[in-house]
């Protein structure tokens, strides 16, 4: 199975990075292959409500040229999501 782990906690090597290390390291023990975002390094814009998006049912689009979409085409890769 292929798994995203999603991180946005702020602290580096907190809490929350530490608890999905462990998580990541059970499914790795049973053979899935997982993939950690940590989105507090991407540059994500806020959504500006301009709705092209809408245009197409069949595939996520934005007009920012930010990191979203790389995350996004991650997303539709994924058998499972996990955020943190």
């Amino acid at each position: 199975m292929n798994v995203l782990t999603l991180l946005a906690s702020p602290h580096a090597d907190g809490n929350t990075d530490a608890i999905l290390g462990w998580v990541e390291g059970a499914l790795r023990e049973k053979k899935h292959t997982i993939n950690r975002v940590d989105v507090t390094k991407l540059q994500i814009r806020p959504c500006t409500a301009c709705y092209a998006c809408a245009e197409s049912s069949q595939e996520p689009g934005c007009v920012q040229m930010d990191d979203a979409q790389g995350v996004f085409e991650k997303m539709l890769a994924a058998d499972a999501i996990l955020f943190a």
